[in-house]
């Protein structure tokens, strides 16, 4: 019986026909570059965005999915139903899997590693990989597809170890990082230690990160305790966020992380300006007017004394009593800043009519009004 559920759940979550058509990846498009840096030919599988064949001229954000031959399916099938239920924009998902040379061997201990290991002769090859990506992917993907610049990656395991090797040393090329389970336990946790020193002056501006772990001796066992006090020395401009999970394996923890990263990466989107109501109107100071927004899927924070808010200001619950509207700023503070909006009020200051009853017992009228 719970496995039927279960069934019928990924149905439902990947298959329902009734969710709306729009924003649906299309097919994958199979491509290669030739890399000087690697000396290989690399593949990739890039999937556009369903919206691009009506609006060729419009630009994408980029997610780009390490061991990709393993992980875009799952990432490709969490975006289309995101989009399709209006929690993300349109984006292109950039599949890199992993290479192998003549003799069938994998170069992903190679390329996802930071430093070299005796028990692993192969391995140390991050910072080579980390070239590669920068210099030569995604200024190819940038040329030859419809992307706006904004660089998204999904990494589990060592691609999660890697991408933390990413933001210790050039947290520039990408602005949402979704980590998954990430081995930090290589090399004795000596990852965290550069993670720390690095962060706090990583650039916060338009960045989000997820890191996603198993809760129990799974967490330490693979170093993410470590990473967790790497984080706490962020700057508070920083948003990232680490989720554990009961009862998941290493690998089953994608399901629900890949989805879960998207959510928060996303968080803040809006497929058109958030309106809050009224919006329109005037305020007796004496008699506040409540206004309301909807606080579920967005984190909206206020300010009175006319300053611009942060997440360090009040934040609105569903309504909101206003006074003195001129004073007043809202802004929806997205997980990453280029989903920001400041929320304009067309509210203005004033004092209504009052009644008042009448002094003169002989006039017709029994209410007369008083400014």
């Amino acid at each position: 019986m719970t496995k039927s559920l279960f069934a019928v759940c990924l149905l439902f979550f990947f298959g329902t026909s009734s969710l709306p058509a729009r924003a649906e990846l299309l097919p994958a498009h199979a491509d290669s570059l030739d890399s000087t840096l690697l000396h290989q030919k690399r593949a990739i599988d890039v999937f556009l965005p369903k919206d691009n064949e009506k609006d060729p001229a419009r630009r994408y954000e980029t997610i780009y999915v390490l061991d990709g031959d393993w992980n875009a399916k799952l990432v490709v099938q969490s975006v289309d139903f995101l989009q399709a239920t209006g929690f993300m924009p349109p984006v292109i998902v950039v599949s890199v899997p992993n290479f192998f040379d003549d003799k069938g061997i994998n170069s992903r201990d190679h390329d996802l590693t930071p430093t070299p290991q005796p028990n692993q002769p192969s391995s140390g090859g991050a910072a080579q990989f980390m070239a590669f990506l920068k210099t030569e992917l995604v200024p190819y993907v940038n040329q030859h597809y419809p992307s706006n610049g904004v660089n998204l990656v999904h990494g589990h395991s060592f691609g999660g170890l890697f991408i933390n090797y990413v933001i210790a040393n050039d947290p520039t090329i990408f602005d949402g990082y979704l980590i998954l389970d990430p081995s930090m336990w290589w090399d004795n946790k000596a990852l965290s230690k550069l993670v720390a020193a690095a962060l706090p002056s990583t650039p916060t501006q338009g960045k989000g990160i997820f890191i996603a772990g198993r809760e129990g001796s799974a967490c330490k066992g693979m170093g993410i305790d470590s990473l967790q006090l790497a984080y706490e020395k962020a700057p508070r401009e920083l948003h990232w966020k680490l989720a554990t999970y009961q009862n998941e394996s290493h690998d089953s923890l994608k399901f629900k992380a890949t989805y879960d990263a998207l959510r928060y990466l996303y968080r803040g989107y809006s497929e058109k300006k958030l309106t809050i109501g009224p919006d329109d109107g005037m305020v007796d100071p004496s008699l506040p007017l409540p206004i309301e927004a909807e606080t579920d899927r967005f984190d909206i924070y206020f300010t009175t004394d006319g300053s611009t808010p942060t997440t360090a200001s009040a934040r609105m619950d569903q309504t909101l009593a206003v006074t003195d509207p001129a004073r007043l700023h809202l802004k929806l503070i997205a997980t990453r800043s280029g989903y920001d909006q400041d929320l304009a009020l067309h509210l203005k200051t004033g004092t209504f009519w009052k009644p008042a009853r009448s002094t003169k017992p002989d006039e017709k009228s029994t209410f007369h009004y008083a400014i």
